[in-house]
């Protein structure tokens, strides 16, 4: 009987090795064909991966995007403060007034666009915290639904496993034992194989999505952390925008202000030009009805002049067109200067007689004019001292006055003048190497 047992079994036992191995084969194949769940961990499906890839391209357009708004502000920035250094640094009067009043404007400029990018700003880390609000709804939908898979696998499992035990199906052995004929083996055989084959699928789609269920959740925690942080440079950005529009008012108030006053300056400096200008003329026409009355036959100069501020070449303002307190004006002479000028000798640069001395308190001030005859006459102005009197005629050369600044002048100099006929002309065209 022990014998006949001994054969059942081994009989059994080679059934059984050749049924698993029948099962071994189909399940080698099976294991060429599927893909591991390591590798499914490693490489998601097509669609996560281009979801991940669009997310990644979203961030990557966000941070450009702010990047762009941030450069522009940091420029705009650095332009203000340039423009308000510049502000403290004019000083000409009428000059200070319209610079003054074209940095204020481009301060206003400046601000507004400062406003302008930081609205952008705003805007934009508005959308990128929407943007991930709703990347965040998503994913926490796709967590709870995978939640739900792994507690149905779950559960799939513990029912399986509570069947089996129920069931007295604890060994694959006795389970072959209790098949009544060969066919019945090897059905029983590739049967739990099969059985074994979904478990494991289970199992895996369990570990593939506990593993995707905690990558989501990571995800989903640093996007929370990432909207927080955006959330609060959206605060700043306000805040700062507040604050940009507050001192725009405020400069806006200040530049009309400004405005205001540097009408009043410009309509009182034109006031004072034409005035000025006034003077001018009339000083002017008494120049030339001095030449007109004064002027004889007589020739008194050699022809030829000779410098009339020895020692001192500086010419400060040309003849010609110039701007005076920004105004045009006619200079009908030539101004010259130097470092120590002021009670230097003026010379005649030609032999002549004096027809005029004046002493101005505005224009030209203390002045004088040499007649030399054939038409040509020559003024000596803005003097200290004159040396000389109205008929006394000069030998070329001779000190008739000392440099000063009376009249209307800036500094000690000499303004000197050549008539032709009582026509102001370009003093130096009569010397050279000047």
């Amino acid at each position: 009987m022990k014998t006949a047992t001994s054969s059942a079994r081994r009989l059994v036992s080679g059934l059984l090795a050749a049924a698993m191995l029948a099962v071994s084969t189909a399940g080698a194949v099976w294991a060429d064909d599927a893909k591991t769940p390591e590798d499914e961990w490693a490489s998601p499906d097509g669609q996560q991966s281009q979801q991940d890839a669009a997310d990644a391209q979203a961030e990557a357009d966000f941070e450009a995007a702010y990047q762009q708004l941030s450069d522009r502000y940091k420029k705009i920035q650095a332009q203000l403060e340039s423009i308000k250094k510049q502000k403290s640094s004019v000083t000409s009067k009428k000059k200070s007034a319209q610079e003054k009043k074209a940095m204020l404007q481009q301060e206003i400029t400046l601000t507004e666009e400062k406003i302008e990018v930081l609205k952008e700003t705003i805007a934009q880390t508005e959308a990128d915290i929407a943007y991930y609000e709703e990347e965040i709804a998503h994913k926490e939908e796709e967590i709870a639904l995978k939640q739900q898979e792994i507690d149905a696998a779950d559960q799939e499992l513990k029912d399986r496993l509570r069947a089996m035990q129920l069931s007295g199906m604890g060994s694959d052995l006795d389970a072959l034992l209790g098949a009544g004929s060969f066919g019945d083996v090897m059905l029983t055989a590739v049967n739990q194989a099969r059985v074994a084959e979904h478990d494991q699928a289970i199992i895996d789609d369990l570990y593939y999505n506990k593993h995707d269920l905690e990558t989501k959740k990571g995800w989903v925690e640093e996007a929370k952390a990432e909207n927080e942080r955006k959330r609060q440079s959206l605060e700043a950005d306000r805040a700062d925008l507040d604050a940009s529009i507050e001192e725009l008012e405020s400069l806006t108030a200040q530049v009309n202000g400004e405005i205001q006053q540097i009408a009043a300056e410009e309509q009182e400096l034109s006031a004072e030009q034409a005035d000025i200008q006034k003077q001018l003329e009339a000083i002017e026409n008494e120049i030339q009805s001095i030449i007109a009355n004064n002027s004889g036959d007589t020739v008194y100069g050699t022809g030829e002049f000779i410098w009339p501020l020895p020692g001192y070449t500086k010419i400060t303002s040309n003849f010609g067109q110039r701007e005076i307190s920004g105004q045009q004006d006619s200079h009908t002479g030539v101004d010259i200067s130097g470092s120590g000028v002021n009670g230097a000798n003026i010379v005649a640069a030609d032999s002549g007689k004096v027809i005029a001395v004046r002493d101005y308190t505005s224009g030209y001030g203390k002045h004088l004019i040499l007649d030399h005859g054939d038409g040509k006459t020559t003024v000596y102005a803005h003097c200290s001292a004159i040396l000389v009197s109205e008929g006394e005629v000069v030998l070329q050369g001779q000190t008739i006055a000392r440099v000063g600044s009376t009249g209307w002048s800036t500094g000690p100099h000499l303004h000197f003048e050549v008539r032709i006929n009582g026509k102001a002309v370009n003093p130096l065209q009569y010397f050279s190497g000047i």
